[in-house]
């Protein structure tokens, strides 16, 4: 990495997105050179899982791409490809994070989602903002994105379902299901897993993909658990979210879709909270939010128009019935149907942070 700039490890897992992935790191390259006049950047690629083939040709397509002179370029951008046989999300991002300890212990190290667009200089903002903090109060905090959703055109509803009966439908379910993250929406403090990063030094292993925790809250608790002391004694926040870094989410075009997808989500979180007995009370409070998951957390919501107060209501009992169903499977130590984990129950696993036993 080269003299005089802070070294960044960025990492993008990845499995079975040979539909997508070539585009994706198109725009992903385009947010990284914008990082490159300050930071010596290493981009890796981990590819994870059995049927890697289709996906592997297309970041292979792409590597060539990248590698290709391109006249005017001033500093060379350049990815490496990782591959692992197992699946799992976590897995994936403990390997990136090895190769980021390895190269960049110093540094920094950001992951971005295989499917995410974020505004443009949106991913320097963010390293931006750790440089910032740590130059102030040499202390952990983990910085994100704030999430956005892009809900579907007409144009784009009328050429995946023929019929304006269902296209008109899907539009007013993506209407009740973004009530989270409208413009407008109250933004909360957690960091979600598209697009986050800290310091290499403060960054822990994440628990094993069996454990079921397959949501970044835990990163976020984990950040705010370690936290605590310094934000209440100083007002030193644990988790930040630069403003103008956005990133945008394509919305579920079916209920059970997105429904599948939340429940693991609903789990991940559960399970990640019952990592923290001590802080339990103290991580709602920080993490209060209007469409928190869990009711005891929910913090009041701003005042809206009457459309969208009837969205809200919508989405939330659709999110209250998402997180009975993921009670009932973590209370029956079952996982979600819908998930990475290779195993149908969670471990509990020493590999784990645990408050009171780990730093």
């Amino acid at each position: 990495m080269g003299r005089g700039r802070t070294p960044v490890v960025i990492g993008i897992p990845t499995i079975d997105s040979a539909a997508h992935i070539f585009a994706s790191l198109q725009h992903a390259r385009g947010e990284i050179t914008r990082c490159l006049d300050a930071y010596s950047v290493r981009w890796v690629i981990c590819l994870n899982g059995q049927s890697r083939a289709p996906a592997r040709r297309e970041i292979s397509r792409f590597l060539r791409a990248l590698g290709a002179p391109q006249r005017g370029r001033e500093v060379a951008l350049s990815a490496s490809l990782i591959e692992l046989p197992r699946a799992g999300r976590n897995h994936a991002l403990n390997a990136l994070l090895a190769h980021a300890r390895l190269h960049a212990a110093r540094g920094i190290v950001h992951f971005l989602d295989d499917d995410v667009r974020l505004r443009a200089g949106s991913l320097r903002r963010n390293l931006d903002a750790l440089v910032e903090h740590e130059r102030r109060y040499r202390a952990p905090v983990l910085v994100g994105s704030v999430l956005r959703a892009r809900r579907s055109t007409w144009s784009e509803l009328r050429a995946r379902h023929p019929s304006r009966a269902r296209a008109a439908a899907v539009a007013a379910f993506q209407r009740v299901i973004a009530a989270p993250y409208r413009s407008r929406s109250e933004v909360p403090r957690f960091c979600e897993g598209f697009s986050f990063g800290a310091y290499v030094r403060y960054m822990p292993d994440y628990p094993p993909d069996e454990t079921g925790i397959t949501d970044d809250t835990y990163l976020s608790n984990y950040f705010a658990a370690r936290g605590r002391d310094r934000l209440e004694r100083d007002g030193v926040p644990p988790t930040l979210k630069p403003r103008d870094s956005i990133g945008f989410m394509e919305l579920p075009h079916s209920y059970q879709e997105w429904r599948r997808q939340q429940v693991r989500i609903h789990a991940g979180i559960i399970r990640s909270f019952e990592r923290f007995p001590q802080s339990r009370a103290f991580l709602e409070r920080y993490f209060a939010w209007p469409y928190a998951f869990n009711p005891s957390s929910r913090s009041p919501r701003r005042p809206s128009t009457l459309a969208e107060a009837a969205l809200d209501r919508a989405y939330l009992l659709l999110h209250q019935r998402n997180h009975l169903e993921a009670r009932r499977l973590v209370d029956a130590g079952r996982q979600a149907p819908w998930g990475n984990a290779p195993s149908s129950k969670p471990a509990r696993s020493s590999e784990m942070f645990l408050e009171g036993q780990a730093g």
